[in-house]
């Protein structure tokens, strides 16, 4: 449902691990959103009912200066690039689908 979402060249499996994109209605991210505590994502597409929501990571797992640790930091992109390269295929999810599966 969700478009590839690349960045400079990289895969977009090796990119989706690091910004996770959440589905949901606009009712179930207005319940989420009005929850105390950190808040779950950044919500990048609002489509009809939905809004995709990205995780992006809050820190850098690796030890600074090491090869790990820079490569993370290289493929990491800001909410702004995200929000540029996400795009929705086919129109987003089916309500109907998402109800049968008791995703609604």
């Amino acid at each position: 449902m969700v478009d590839e979402l690349t960045s400079r060249g990289e895969s977009p499996e090796l990119i989706a691990l690091l910004t996770p994109t959440l589905e949901m209605t606009r009712e179930q991210w207005d319940r989420i959103q009005a929850e105390e505590g950190p808040p779950i994502g950044t919500s990048v597409e609002t489509l009809e009912a939905w809004e995709y929501v990205v995780q992006l990571p809050q820190s850098n797992p690796y030890e600074l200066g090491s090869a790990d640790g820079e490569q993370f930091d290289a493929m990491r992109l800001a909410i702004r690039d995200v929000r540029a390269r996400f795009s929705i295929e086919r129109g987003g999810p089916d309500p109907a689908a998402a109800r049968e599966a008791g995703d609604l």
